[in-house]
């Protein structure tokens, strides 16, 4: 979802930065990319390991980002481009539709009621979704990520989707 479906990295960088810095751990935009693609909870474990707090638990830390994030996304979230564009195409050609996201359930409703979109997903899966065929999109900063290679196709945008992909 994230960075497909939305782009909510932007979004979760801020979410983490001000949070993180509510407990004196400074983050940069470029620490969080340390860091993108993880679970909530391994987020804020790796910052935590690498920069010990006190006072506010590792579990208050996560609700803290995790309201924030969405927060941010009802109030500034945007589909990618194409978004809607091949929900309508996959939908109009009977395809059933599920997300799956390493992102919280919270989080996954509420980026597609924003879209108007969750009528149109049968499934809704958070933190994995073994045996999936997976088309993924990357972005210009993570094209060589090794993790790719485990997709069964590699799209630099939703915009370079076509039905034959998953025929």
């Amino acid at each position: 979802m994230d960075g497909l479906l939305i782009d909510s990295e932007p979004l979760w960088q801020e979410a983490e930065i001000t949070v993180f810095k509510s407990v004196g751990v400074m983050l940069s935009r470029e620490h969080c990319r340390e860091t993108m693609g993880l679970r909530l909870d391994e987020v804020v474990s790796h910052w935590y390991g690498r920069f010990p707090w006190r006072g506010a638990s590792l579990e208050a830390v996560e609700e803290k980002i995790l309201a924030l994030v969405g927060r941010l996304i009802l109030e500034r979230g945007k589909p990618m481009p194409g978004v809607k564009e091949v929900v309508d195409l996959l939908r109009a050609a009977n395809y059933e539709l599920a997300v799956a996201s390493s992102s919280p359930m919270g989080l996954i409703v509420a980026s597609l009621e924003k879209f108007g979109l969750i009528e149109y997903f049968s499934v809704l899966h958070s933190a994995e979704a073994a045996g999936a065929q997976v088309i993924a999109v990357h972005d210009a900063a993570n094209a060589h990520d090794s993790g790719f290679a485990k997709a069964d196709v590699v799209l630099s945008s939703l915009t370079d989707f076509s039905l034959e992909l998953v025929r």
